[in-house]
C-alpha cells in the first residue's frame, strides 16, 4: 500500500498508530531531499518515547557501507550496549532475537537509499520480521538517490509486500512549516514564518536557518523572535561555508573523532572511540562536548553520533584531508590500524591517499581477500577508486582480478565476463578466474567457449587434486547444459572422488551438488535427494551459505514435485530468507520463481502476479540464460491458462529468443512448440512443422513437459487426431514412470482418462481412476480436471451419489481455478450429463458461452463435448 500525504498528514498518520500502540507495523516514507523525512522521524521518536517504546534509530551513510553493515551494526550497538562488527547472518539472528522479545521497540532506519544491494536485502529481511511483533519499524528513502537498476527491484518488492505502509511526502507548504515550528515549541510571527518559507521552502534548510538565527541572537532561547533585531533579518550563509567554519575551528582531537565517526558509519560508542584513538577519557569527553555544543554531534552518555545529516553530507563531500591524516598517524603510532576490520583499513588508506600501502595489502592477501568478506560490493567500491592510482603492476593486476571476482560473487555476470576477458591472471591464479569465466559462458549459453576453457584445464597434468576437483565440477555443469547425461555422470563421479581425496569440504559439497543436479536433470529425483541432503549437511557444518541456499531450493523443488506442498513452501521461504541475509540475488530470484510456479498451480495466482514485476527487474541483474528461459516460459503458461493469449505469446517469444541465444536446440524446440500451443489458443494458424513439435519426444526430462503434452492431448482431441493423441498419452506414461513426479503422474492420469473417456472405454477409465486416486487434491488446480473425469465416469455409470460428491468438490475448486481448468472441467461434466440426459447437477454453463472462449475449446464443444 502506498499513498501521497503532506508532511503534517504523514506525521499524524504514523503517529496515530504509535499513540494507539498498534505494533507489528512497517512504515516506509519516501520523498525528495528537503521534504522533511529526517525531521519527521525525529518527531515520531519523541512521540514513541512518550508512548512507552524503546526508541533506537540509525542512518545509512553515503559511504555505501564501505566500512561494515554500519546502519544495522549501529542500531544493534545501541540496543545491546556492545560494539561489534557483525556479519549479515549474525545481524539477522540478533534482530530475530530482539524482535521476538516482549519489548516494544520503535526502530527507525533513515536514508536506506544509501545502502548497497546487500544492505537492501538485509533490510528487507529484517522488515519482514516485524509484522506480528510488539515493535514498529520506520524507514525513509530519498527518491532522488535511487538510480541503480537493482534498486528498482528492491522498491517494487518493498512496496508489494504485505503489511508495508508506503507514504510519499508531497511538496512542502507553509502550513507544514507552521506545523513543525509549533511542534518544536517555536512561537514566531506569521509574516516571519512566511519569510522563512519564501527563502527556503525546504525543511532541512529551515532547520539550518533556525540554527543560524539562534546563534546570531535573532531567535532567543525562549524560541521567540528578538523584536529589536527582527528588522535586520538577513539570509544565512550557505550551509557549506557555515559547517566548514566549524570544522576549521576543531582541535586535532576533534578532527580525529569526526573522521573516525564518518569512516565507521556515523556513530560509535564512546568506549570504542577511546580504545581505537587512545585519547584520554577527560580529553575525549571535552572534545565531544565542544562538538555537541556546535550542533554537529549528539551524545546520549554512551554513544556519540553525527546528528546533522546536512553537516554529514557537507563533510563527506568536502572532507578535510588533514583530519584523516591525523587519524591515520594516530592509528599507525598506536598500532591500532591492524585491529580495524580489513575494509575499514582499506577505506582509510584510500581516503588518506596511502595507495602504495593499500597495494601492499592487496598483494599480501591476493585472491583470498573476497573469501574473508561478507560484502563484495564494498570491496569493489574501494578497488574502483584505487586501481588507476596503483603504481606497482602486480598490485594493479591483483586489484583487477579482485574486481572480476567481486562482480562474479555479486551475480553481475555481464560485468564479470568483460572484466575476465580483458585480463590475464594466469600468473596469479591459473584456475579460479578461468573456471569463473567458463561458468559465466555456460550461464549465458556460450557452451563452445566454456568447453574450450574447461577441456584445456582438464588436460593440464600438473594441477593439485583440489584444483582438479574444481575443473571436473565445472565440466560436469557443461555436460548437463549440453544434455550429455552419460558424460555428466562419469564426470560427477570423478569430481566426488577428487573432492574426497583433496579433503576440501567445500569442493566435496560442490561435488555432491553437481551429482544431485545431474540426477535431477536425468529425472531421477529420489536418487538426487540423498546427494542434495549430503551437500546441505556439509554446507551447514562448514558455513557454506551459498550452497546451503542452493540445496534448500533444490530440496524444495523435489518436495514440490513429490506433492508435499507445505514442506516445499517452507523450504522455499527458508531459501528466500537466507538469500536476503546473504544478499544473494540469484538464489533469491530462483527461490521466488519456484514459489511463483507453485502458488500458480495451487490456485494463488494473486501471489504469483505480485512477483512478476520484481522478477523481471531482477532479470536485468541476474544475467543467467537458463533462469530467464524458465521464467519466460512459465509466465507464458501462466497467461495462457487465463486465456490471455497475446500476453502468453509475448512472453514465449522472449523464451524463444533466450533459447536461440543459448544455442540449446531442445529448449528452442520446446519454446517453439509452446508458442504454437498459444497460437492455437488465440485462433491463429500453425504450420505442419510447428504441429510436429506437439508430440515430439525430447531428450531432456523437463518439469514443464507434462503440461506441455497435456495441451497437445487437448489439441489433437480438438482436431480429431486420436493416433497422435494416443502417442502423447504414451509419452506421459513413460515420463511419469521414469521420474515419479507428482505433476508428471497427474498429467499422465488426466491424458489417460481423457483418452479413455473419448473412446468410451469406461473400463480403461475406471482402471486409470483407481491408480490415480492418490493424486486427487483440493489444492492443485489441474486436479479439478481429474475430478471432472471421475464425475463423468460416475454419471455415465448412473451412480449419482458418487457423482454428487465429486460435483461438490469441483464446485469448491472452480472459483479459484484459471480459465483453462474451468472450461476443461465444465466441458467434461456437461458432455457426460448431456450424453446421459442427467439434469440433476446445476452446472454453470457461462464459461462455455463466453465470447472470449478460444477457438480450440469451441471446436471441442462443437465436436460433442469431447465424447463421440
Amino acid at each position: 500500500m502506498k499513498t501521497d500525504l503532506s508532511f503534517r498528514e504523514c506525521f499524524k498518520y504514523v503517529n496515530s498508530s504509535v499513540k494507539k500502540g498498534e505494533t507489528g507495523k512497517v512504515f516506509v516514507i519516501t520523498g525528495e531531499r528537503g521534504h522533511g523525512k529526517t525531521e519527521l522521524v525525529s518527531l515520531l521518536e519523541d512521540s514513541a518515547r512518550e508512548s512507552g517504546f524503546l526508541v533506537f534509530t540509525t542512518i545509512a551513510n553515503p559511504g555505501r557501507e564501505v566500512i561494515r553493515f554500519s546502519a544495522f551494526n549501529n542500531i544493534l550497538d545501541k540496543i545491546t550496549g556492545k560494539v561489534a562488527y557483525r556479519d549479515p547472518p549474525t545481524i539477522s539472528a540478533e534482530f530475530e532475537r530482539l524482535l521476538s522479545s516482549d519489548n516494544r521497540y520503535f526502530l527507525a532506519f533513515e536514508n536506506i537509499h544509501n545502502m548497497t544491494q546487500q544492505g537492501y536485502d538485509l533490510f528487507y529481511y529484517i522488515m519482514r520480521l516485524v509484522p506480528g511483533t510488539r515493535s514498529v519499524l520506520v524507514a525513509t528513502i530519498g527518491y532522488q538517490d535511487t538510480s541503480q537498476f537493482w534498486q528498482e527491484d528492491f522498491l517494487s518488492t518493498l512496496f508489494g509486500a504485505e503489511d508495508v505502509f508506503g507514504i510519499s511526502i508531497e511538496t512542502i507548504t507553509v502550513e507544514d512549516f507552521e506545523f513543525l515550528l509549533d511542534a518544536r515549541g517555536y512561537r514566531l510571527p506569521e509574516d516571519f514564518v512566511k519569510d522563512l518559507y519564501r527563502m527556503t521552502s525546504d525543511i532541512s534548510l529551515l532547520k539550518y536557518s533556525l540554527m543560524y538565527y539562534e546563534e546570531t541572537g535573532l531567535i532567543g532561547k525562549d524560541k521567540m523572535v528578538n523584536d529589536a533585531l527582527y528588522r535586520f533579518i538577513t539570509l544565512p550563509p550557505t550551509m557549506e561555508s557555515f559547517f566548514n567554519n566549524i570544522v576549521n575551528g576543531l582541535s586535532p582531537n576533534g578532527s580525529m573523532i569526526l573522521a573516525m565517526l564518518v569512516l565507521s558509519g556515523r556513530s560509535m560508542q564512546v568506549g570504542m572511540l577511546e580504545s581505537v584513538l587512545e585519547i584520554a577519557d577527560l580529553e575525549l569527553r571535552e572534545s565531544l562536548k565542544r562538538l555537541c555544543d556546535s550542533g554537529i554531534l549528539e551524545f546520549d552518555g554512551n554513544s556519540v553520533e553525527i546528528g546533522s545529516p546536512q553537516f554529514y553530507y557537507v563533510y563527506v563531500q568536502h572532507r578535510k584531508d588533514s583530519g584523516y591524516g591525523d587519524l591515520l598517524n594516530r592509528l599507525s603510532v598506536t598500532g591500532k590500524m591492524d585491529s580495524l576490520p580489513i575494509l575499514t583499513r582499506l577505506n582509510l588508506l584510500v581516503e588518506t591517499g596511502q595507495i602504495d600501502q593499500l597495494g601492499s595489502i592487496l598483494v599480501e592477501k591476493g585472491s583470498s581477500l573476497p573469501k574473508t568478506l561478507s560484502n563484495p560490493e564494498s570491496l569493489l567500491d574501494i578497488l574502483k577508486k584505487t586501481e588507476p592510482r596503483l603504481k606497482e603492476p602486480a598490485a594493479r593486476k591483483i586489484s583487477r582480478m579482485l574486481e572480476c571476482q567481486c562482480y562474479y560473487d555479486m551475480g553481475y555476470f555481464d560485468q564479470a565476463r568483460e572484466c575476465y576477458e580483458n585480463g590475464n591472471f594466469a600468473d596469479i591464479d591459473p584456475i579460479g578466474p578461468r573456471i569463473n569465466l567458463a561458468r559465466i559462458y555456460l550461464n549465458e549459453g556460450m557452451k563452445d567457449r566454456a568447453s574450450e576453457i574447461l577441456n584445456t584445464l582438464s588436460s593440464t597434468q600438473s594441477l593439485p587434486v583440489g584444483e582438479q576437483a574444481k575443473v571436473q565440477n565445472a565440466l560436469a555443469s557443461l555436460y548437463l547444459a549440453e544434455h550429455e547425461f552419460d558424460k555428466a555422470n562419469i564426470t560427477v563421479e570423478k569430481t566426488l572422488k577428487l573432492a574426497q581425496e583433496s579433503g576440501l569440504r567445500d569442493e566435496l559439497a560442490a561435488a555432491n551438488y553437481s551429482k544431485a543436479s545431474y540426477l535431477v536433470d536425468a529425472g531421477k529425483y529420489s536418487e538426487a535427494r540423498k546427494f542434495m541432503e549430503a551437500c546441505l549437511q556439509i554446507s551447514r557444518e562448514i558455513g557454506l551459505k551459498q550452497y546451503e541456499v542452493r540445496c534448500l531450493n533444490s530440496l524444495a523443488i523435489m518436495s514440490d514435485y513429490g506433492g508435499d506442498f507445505e514442506t516445499a513452501i517452507s523450504m522455499y521461504s527458508e531459501a528466500t530468507r537466507q538469500s536476503y541475509i546473504l544478499g544473494d540475488i540469484r538464489a533469491r530470484g530462483i527461490s521466488i520463481y519456484n514459489q511463483m510456479e507453485l502458488y500458480d498451480i495451487i490456485g494463488k495466482q494473486d501471489i504469483t502476479e505480485r512477483y512478476v514485476g520484481p522478477q523481471k527487474n531482477l532479470l536485468k541483474i541476474v544475467h543467467e540464460s537458463r533462469f530467464a528461459y524458465r521464467f519466460y516460459r512459465f509466465l507464458a503458461r501462466h497467461y495462457a491458462e487465463s486465456f490471455q493469449a497475446d500476453k502468453a505469446l509475448a512472453e514465449i517469444e522472449e523464451a524463444i529468443a533466450v533459447a536461440a541465444e543459448m544455442g540449446d536446440d531442445e529448449f528452442l524446440e520446446i519454446a517453439k512448440g509452446s508458442c504454437a500451443h498459444y497460437k492455437v489458443l488465440s485462433g491463429k494458424a500453425i504450420t505442419p512443422e510447428e504441429e510436429a513439435l506437439f508430440d515430439k519426444e525430447f531428450k531432456i526430462v523437463d518439469d514443464f513437459l507434462p503440461l506441455y503434452y497435456n495441451f497437445s492431448v487437448l489439441y489433437f482431441n480438438s482436431v480429431g487426431k486420436k493416433d497422435r493423441m494416443a502417442k502423447c498419452v504414451d509419452i506421459l506414461k513413460n515420463m511419469s514412470s521414469q521420474i515419479g513426479d507428482f505433476y508428471a503422474n497427474l498429467a499422465h492420469a488426466i491424458s489417460t482418462e481423457s483418452y479413455a473417456l473419448i473412446n468410451n472405454d469406461l473400463e480403461g477409465l475406471e482402471t486409470a481412476m483407481n491408480w490415480s486416486r492418490d493424486l486427487e487434491s483440493d489444492v492443485v488446480m489441474p486436479t479439478v480436471v481429474l475430478k471432472a473425469l471421475a464425475f463423468a465416469y460416475y454419471v455415465l455409470k448412473n451412480d449419482n451419489e458418487m457423482a454428487g460428491k465429486y460435483f461438490e468438490s469441483i464446485q469448491s475448486m472452480l472459483p479459484k481455478a484459471t480459465q483453462v481448468y474451468k472450461v476443461a472441467s465444465t466441458i467434461i461434466m456437461v458432455g457426460a450429463c448431456k450424453r446421459t440426459g442427467n439434469s440433476r447437477f446445476p452446472i454453470d454453463m457461462s464459461v462455455l458461452t463466453d465470447p472470449g472462449l478460444p477457438p480450440l475449446f469451441r471446436r471441442i464443444i462443437e465436436a460433442g463435448y469431447a465424447q463421440n
